[in-house]
């Protein structure tokens, strides 16, 4: 019995081998590629904006308008104090007409001030993350007016996993009967959804819709990922699905090659294949079904 598993095991061996082994060229005269009606066409480059769901939260905006207004006072007190510092401690070095005790005192008010508003600085960045303590005092004050005046508001956009969040450039926002508005990313967030398990990120929101945007508030979004399905147009009469795999005719020198696809995705003007063709190449986007034919010498058994 031991001696027949070769015999019935070669015929299942020789299949594998020949299903692996890359398809080889078709090669046909002129005349019969003309008579099978083949038509080729140079690979077109192409993008496919893919999206994912997500949610947006409206930020209440209040402790922002609070922290910058601590931030304001705190800045013109360290200002202040620090010319102080600095005038009682030359009137001292001068004259002495200034005490010691009193140039000491201002010194370290001046050191306190700027504790305070280090402080503050620190508690902006923790609580709203770089991109808003990136932004100047006057920048952070504009933008505050606009969330009081109701035409902006801040939201956080958090996605499962994170999903589609890094590199976030702007998100949809499904506003129900109210229509859609858009929102601008400015930055990551500090403090994670442990739920979601979302880093999040901040967005500013603006336009006619805004005012319905109310403070905790929950709405839809749809993360955009702009660079989802970069790759090359290939028409659906191109395709063949042969072996579970999706696969063209790319014309060479030496002949018809078919060259097997890689994610394939669905964009506005047809598929898209982000692997599988390059530059340059020339697609067979007709008669690709007599190609396979001529290939294995009867029908493609499709899938």
């Amino acid at each position: 019995m031991k001696r027949m598993l070769p015999a019935i095991l070669l015929p299942l061996l020789l299949a594998a081998a020949a299903k692996a082994a890359p398809p080889k060229p078709v090669q046909l005269p002129a005349e019969a590629v003309r008579r099978l009606g083949i038509t080729v066409a140079s690979a077109r480059p192409a993008t496919v904006n893919t999206s994912a769901p997500g949610f947006a939260r409206v930020l209440d905006p209040v402790p922002l308008a609070q922290l910058q207004a601590d931030l304001t006072a705190a800045e013109t007190a360290a200002a202040a104090s620090a010319v102080e510092a600095r005038r009682t401690q030359a009137l001292y070095a001068d004259d002495a007409t200034m005490s010691r005790k009193a140039a000491e005192a201002a010194r370290a008010q001046a050191s306190a001030d700027a504790s305070k508003l280090a402080l503050l600085r620190q508690r902006l960045a923790l609580e709203w993350g770089p991109a808003l303590s990136r932004l100047s005092s006057a920048q952070r004050t504009k933008l505050i007016a606009g969330l009081a005046s109701g035409s902006a508001a801040l939201v956080r956009i958090d996605a499962p996993n994170g999903a589609g969040l890094q590199g976030l450039r702007s998100a949809e926002l499904d506003l129900g009967p109210a229509g859609t508005a858009t929102a601008l990313v400015l930055g990551p967030a500090r403090i994670g959804d442990v739920g979601l398990r979302s880093p999040g990120v901040i967005a500013r929101v603006s336009g006619p819709n805004v005012s319905y945007l109310s403070s905790g508030l929950t709405v839809p979004a749809r993360i955009r990922d702009e660079g989802g399905g970069a790759g090359f147009l290939v028409p659906a009469a191109a395709v063949l699905r042969v072996e579970s795999a999706s696969w063209v005719y790319v014309q060479e020198r030496s002949g018809f090659i078919r060259r097997r696809l890689g994610g394939l995705v669905a964009g506005a003007s047809g598929l898209v294949a982000t692997s599988g063709l390059h530059a340059g190449d020339h697609v067979v986007v007709r008669g690709a079904s007599k190609l396979y034919a001529a290939e294995q010498g009867g029908g493609p058994e499709e899938d």
